[in-house]
């Protein structure tokens, strides 16, 4: 369940960057398609350019910060350590997480102790 939630978190953070860069992909395509045209050195059509280009600008700081899933950081943390087997904290709901790497393939193998959290490979 935790898993779940963590996902449809970060499904909606990638939409709403998704819609940001959009937003601001529009606003340079119409400053450069009146840049562009016949008339772009009347007034109104380089305020209106401008202002695009401006707003472009100001929706760059409306990014959100990559977020690195929180399964990769452990798998990352855990690929790192010698050990053939042990414990760390779980992402999700922080309870405890036991895993294996498998010898033959390195494969890493984990299970979170709390009843449907995170399963790697069971």
């Amino acid at each position: 369940m935790c898993a779940k939630l963590l996902a449809e978190a970060l499904g909606a953070h990638r939409a709403y960057d998704l819609g940001v860069h959009a937003a601001i992909d529009a606003a340079r395509i119409g400053a450069i398609t009146i840049e562009c045209a016949d008339d772009a050195g009347s007034f109104r059509k380089r305020i209106r350019a401008e202002a695009l280009v401006a707003f472009a600008e100001a929706a760059e700081g409306l990014k959100l910060a990559q977020v690195e899933h929180p399964v990769h950081i452990i798998m990352r943390e855990i690929s790192a350590d010698p050990a053939p087997s042990g414990e760390a904290e779980c992402p999700f709901c922080a309870s405890c997480l036991k895993w294996v790497q498998d010898s033959s393939n390195g494969h890493v193998h984990a299970q979170c102790v709390t009843s449907g959290c995170l399963c790697i490979m069971p």
